[in-house]
């Protein structure tokens, strides 16, 4: 397999994990070809691999759907965010096949993280926690910063009395600004949000995945969450959330998804990812 890695510059998370990945694609008998986010022309590969979505990297995306290639796609991981990355198959999240195979549990079961019993002793005064986007994850999903979040509070008013939490990105807290309807929180530790939400919605935040291990259910859009929740045009029965059975095997195999950097140098990683391509799974 002939796979295009196409780096952009600048970006150091981009730079090094797109040459770490080069490396375990050479590791495991494949062809690396380093190119830089501007090279959109395909010809000649079976495969793309990029970090991040700024407009450089939709045009390579595009590129690879006019080919009819695959293209794999990099970003910051689920958990252990500070050593495990995210490695998805066409897409930016790995919604379309996360739940079509059982994955083992052992990349999961090794990292001790833990899932906790669905939420008890629940009262109408527990809160809904609507978790924001960053403005350049919003302006990706071609809407404005906090266009969703105002929209989502607002549908959420028609059908719950529930007190709502709108937590921003911490990152972006500064920049973020209350929303009539809801409370505004953009400090508060999200264990202790957790710990009395009633439920999350989000468009597809990580704190999705973060809700499912602590034990609340989620509303959202798009991301490793969706498979275990409710999509958020359903908040008609937010007061009726989904408490999936499968979560250890969702964990078990979203730990496929996400790579830490010798892995990614052993050629592990690549191989993997060469099964989804060529499996869908």
């Amino acid at each position: 397999m002939r796979v295009s890695v196409n780096i952009l510059k600048g970006n150091g998370n981009a730079m090094r994990l797109c040459d770490l990945m080069a490396q375990g694609i050479k590791a495991s008998g494949d062809t690396a070809v380093a190119r830089t986010a501007n090279d959109h022309n395909m010809k000649g590969f079976d495969a793309a691999l990029l970090w991040g979505f700024v407009t450089e990297c939709q045009q390579i995306v595009a590129a690879c759907k006019e080919a009819n290639i695959p293209w794999v796609y990099m970003d910051n991981g689920y958990q252990l965010r500070s050593t495990h990355f995210k490695v998805a198959v066409n897409d930016r999240h790995p919604d379309a096949y996360l739940m079509k195979r059982d994955m083992p549990g052992d990349r999961y079961k090794k990292w001790g993280v833990e899932i906790l019993p669905w939420r008890s002793n629940l009262t109408p005064a527990d809160p809904i926690v609507v978790a924001g986007m960053s403005p350049k994850a919003a302006w990706s999903f071609g809407l404005a910063f906090e266009e969703y979040e105002r929209a989502t509070v607002a549908e959420l008013r028609k059908h719950t009395k529930r007190p709502i939490i709108y937590r921003p990105k911490i990152s972006n807290s500064p920049n973020a600004a209350p929303i009539p309807g809801s409370t505004f929180d953009g400090k508060e530790p999200i264990s202790s949000v957790m710990a009395r939400a009633h439920c999350v919605v989000s468009h597809h935040s990580n704190v999705g995945c973060d809700a499912l291990l602590a034990g609340v259910p989620v509303f959202t859009r798009r991301g490793a969450a969706l498979s275990m929740g409710i999509s958020d045009d359903e908040l008609n029965h937010v007061e009726e959330p989904f408490y999936p059975v499968d979560r250890e095997q969702w964990a078990c195999n979203l730990a496929y998804c996400q790579w830490s950097s010798p892995e990614m140098v052993s050629g592990e990683c690549w191989r993997h990812m060469k099964t989804v391509i060529e499996h869908g799974a």
